[in-house]
């Protein structure tokens, strides 16, 4: 039996966050209108890399986090991220720039960008998958509506790709173990946080 390759999930750990004082990103509107982020397609040429998003929290600080915390389901990275992720595994991202200001519009010196993935797999396990209490039936998965899960295993043999999404469950950005290695080697993956999960499985 061909052993399983680990995934895991990139999260946001936005509330964890937002309790304990660090800073984070919120978008005005809750998402920039200019990103379907479900989409498998590019999105750079409606994006305005001019765009704003606030800063909240506590920004005095001279090292920023190279995975910031954005409130929502969007995940971010900093330019060193970008590089890296951008030269080992070109077409499977988007990166999509935008800038960062306080609510009373100092403009912070920091360059991130929206993470977009660009392969998406239909991975959810319906079989060893639970869903939510009062869900009789699994929702299916279309550009708007994610399957309502207690519980998700993922079945590894859906998954092709190093990175990718999950369709039906739009929170989970995949990241293959040797790609979270590597971040980690490359000292992009803070230690005071759970910022890779490992996913379930089958």
């Amino acid at each position: 039996m061909i052993p399983k390759v680990a995934y895991y999930n990139l999260t946001s750990e936005y509330f964890e966050e937002i309790n304990s004082g660090e800073p984070f990103i919120n978008f005005p509107g809750g998402y920039p209108r200019e990103f379907d982020f479900l989409s498998e397609k590019p999105c750079s040429d409606n994006w305005n890399p001019r765009i704003f998003a606030f800063a909240l929290g506590n920004w005095n600080r001279k090292k920023y986090s190279d995975f910031p915390v954005i409130a929502g389901e969007h995940r971010g990275a900093s330019i060193r991220v970008r590089k890296l992720l951008e030269s080992h595994f070109p077409g499977l991202i988007e990166f999509l720039p935008f800038r960062v200001r306080t609510t009373i519009g100092t403009v912070i010196d920091v360059e991130y960008s929206l993470l977009h993935l660009l392969k998406c797999a239909v991975a959810v396990d319906r079989k060893n998958s639970v869903l939510l209490p009062r869900q009789t039936s699994f929702s299916r998965p279309t550009r708007q509506d994610d399957c309502l899960l207690e519980k998700v295993v993922i079945n590894s043999r859906k998954l092709v790709e190093p990175i990718c999404r999950v369709s039906g469950w739009s929170p989970y950005y995949l990241f293959r173990e040797d790609v979270v290695q590597m971040l980690t080697d490359e000292g992009l993956v803070p230690q005071r946080h759970r910022l890779f999960e490992l996913v379930e499985l089958c």
